[in-house]
Formats: structure tokens, sequence, C-alpha cells
């Protein structure tokens, strides 16, 4: 697991496929969210992509992983 297995999943890699590297456990949901907040806060100044990032990311994050270590969760959870 870690950042270096995110951003292998991160480039090119359709939803679907991170579904499968999120179910399979190659790397959990909040690493994923972190990634992507990391990239966001270091990038965004310049590109000015993201208007708004909600606070809770982190928690849907941690929900996210619940629901698939409960078998509870969709393709877009």
């Amino acid at each position: 697991m870690g950042s270096n297995i995110v951003n292998e999943y991160l480039m090119g890699y359709t939803i679907a496929q991170v579904n499968r590297g999120l179910t399979r456990g190659d790397f959990s949901a909040q690493e994923l969210a972190k990634h992507y907040l990391s990239v966001i806060e270091k990038e965004n100044k310049e590109v000015h992509a993201y208007i708004d990032v909600y606070d809770d990311v982190e928690e849907q994050a941690k929900e996210a992983d619940r629901r698939i270590s409960a078998g509870e969760a969709g393709l877009l959870t």
C-alpha cells in the first residue's frame, strides 16, 4: 500500500480499475483521498480546477473503506 501504489492507479486507469484496486486492498479510499487532496492543494493554485473541496472528504473516505470491508460498496462508493 501507500502513495506509490495510489500514484500508479491514478495514471490512466478507469474508475472501474481503481474500484478493483480498492476492493482487492491494494490501497484504501483514505489513501486515495489523501493523495487527491495533496495534488489539489499543490496544483490548484495554478490550474484553478476546483472551486471548493468539501471539508469531510477524509470522513467520506473512511466510510467508503468501511463499506468496502463490509461488502456493501457499489462502484462509486
